[in-house]
């Protein structure tokens, strides 16, 4: 059985999208200040911390910037208070699956959210915009870290030829290049490609074969790669980043009142844990246990004991620790 939605949940989902992707694009845009020295330095210090230089250095080339996820999967909790989001996938699953349900669901006579607007339909007409092209050809490229979904992303593919676009589902090996392009092997004759839809994390890269190739075209603006090579979008510390207060200023003006308000009741009170001791005369903000302010990470080593659990951050609805 499909789950039945309230009103209000769909009125949430429906003013759900134009809010990510300002929080998206503002994201963006500090991690880049913090980048050049213009906000806090430490804020692109964690976003980078981990990622090979040579991936951090090609995300900040100008051709890449503001080129952003255009697939985004928030993963939602409902709960007794409303709708918790855990993280923001940039490279969902399920994508195949959740509209081949639909598709179903709606022979069966149920009403879906969205129902004017199918997702291969959407899906279409995203890649249309990116590669500025009424006729675009897409490749859908599956790694074996992430095979498991190829059957569904076969079956999409295949559903596009419906909205004008000619897809192939395909592994990284099937991939061929060129000084000009990207095309797809076949044995009746090579695809050539104009967008790359890439369903790989991006701590696959160093299993994906001729990598730089699809890179550096992708610089020189002879394919069109989406989601893009920037992992500012694929890291998880953003919501902590959201409720710091620190960045409370920059949050109100970048989103509005309205935006902040909204995104900082979606997602639950975050903190990075970060290993270096916090000065004796700081917190760490927001944290509050057994109705004290907490500067050191072992504090949290009271929350398995029931007395101390139920006391932990009175009204908080959840808890997420990056």
């Amino acid at each position: 059985m499909p789950l039945t939605l309230l009103h209000s949940d769909v009125e949430w989902i429906k003013a759900l999208g134009r809010h990510l992707h300002a929080f998206n694009c503002s994201a963006e845009s500090l991690y880049l200040d913090s980048a050049a020295g213009r906000e806090p330095r430490w804020i692109s210090r964690y976003l980078d911390q981990g990622k090979p230089d040579s991936l951090v250095r090609y995300s900040r080339l100008l051709q890449i910037q503001r080129s952003r996820p255009t697939v985004i999967r928030p993963d939602v909790i409902p709960t007794p208070d409303g709708m918790l989001i855990t993280e923001l996938d940039a490279v969902p699953g399920g994508m195949g699956v959740i509209a081949r349900s639909s598709e179903l669901y709606n022979e069966l006579g149920y009403k879906l959210v969205g129902d004017d607007v199918t997702l291969p339909r959407a899906f279409a007409e995203m890649v249309k915009a990116v590669s500025g092209d009424p006729s675009p050809r897409l490749a859908i490229v599956v790694s074996d870290e992430s095979s498991a979904y190829r059957v569904e992303m076969a079956w999409l593919s295949e559903r596009l030829a419906d909205y004008g676009i000619e897809a192939r589902t395909v592994a990284p090996e099937d991939l061929c290049f060129s000084d000009d392009g990207v095309a797809v092997k076949s044995p009746s004759g090579d695809f050539n490609v104009s967008v790359v839809y890439r369903f790989f994390e991006l701590f696959d890269l160093p299993n994906i074969p001729n990598l730089e190739a699809l890179m550096r075209l992708n610089a020189r603006n002879r394919v069109v790669v989406v989601p893009p090579f920037r992992p500012v979008f694929e890291e998880k510390m953003w919501a902590a980043l959201l409720g710091h207060p620190v960045l409370a200023a920059y949050w109100q003006s970048a989103l509005g009142a309205e935006g902040c308000a909204f995104l900082r009741a979606c997602f639950p009170p975050t903190w990075i844990l970060d290993p270096e001791p916090v000065p004796p005369y700081a917190t760490i903000p927001g944290l509050i246990i057994g109705g004290t302010a907490v500067n050191s990470w072992e504090s949290l080593q009271d929350l398995a004991r029931p007395s101390q659990q139920s006391q932990a951050n009175p009204g908080v609805k959840g808890i997420n620790h990056v």
